[in-house]
Parts: structure tokens; sequence; C-alpha cells
């Protein structure tokens, strides 16, 4: 639907939260910061490095428990998150 590669998200993916499943349900995430990730895709709610949570929740139309509660949501959320960088950045 957003037309970015899957192997573009896993790397995301893991990146962000190395696939730990604390990470994916809203506890402490895997980074240095040690900043709240929300999800497979580490989206996240933080003054410093923005509300990316609440913005692929606007962007998809679902709430941000729903990507919370969804790995697939999460996952569409990220995605369009992605898409639209790519447009404003215009790399495609």
């Amino acid at each position: 639907q957003y037309n970015i590669p899957k192997g573009l998200l896993e790397a995301l993916a893991y990146v962000e939260t190395r696939w730990h499943p604390a990470n994916q349900t809203g506890h402490k995430g895997g980074d240095s910061d040690h900043r709240q990730v929300f999800g497979i895709m580490g989206l996240h709610q933080d003054e410093s490095l923005g509300h990316s949570l609440s913005a692929a929740a606007k962007l998809i139309g679902k709430s941000d428990d729903e990507l919370i509660g969804s790995t697939v949501l999460n996952i569409e959320g990220g995605a369009a998150l992605v898409s639209r960088f790519a447009k404003e950045k215009k790399v495609r």
C-alpha cells in the first residue's frame, strides 16, 4: 500500500526494537537512551524525539492504542511514516 520494501521495514524494526517482545508492548526500549517505544516499529511519544506513534496513527486513521495493541497496525503506521518522509524528501 505504501510501496515500502519489506526488507526496509524489517531493518527499521530490528534497529528500533531488536524484535524484543518487551519493546513491542510499550515497555522501555532497548536503545542507549532508554526511551519508551511502542510496537515492533519502535514508535515513540517523546518531547525531544517527536511523536511518531501519534503521527503514524493519524496517517492510517487509527488511535495510538490501536497501534500499540496490533503488530499489523504498528507496521502499517511505520510504513506510512516512511512513505511520508520519502515524499517530503523527494526520495522517490
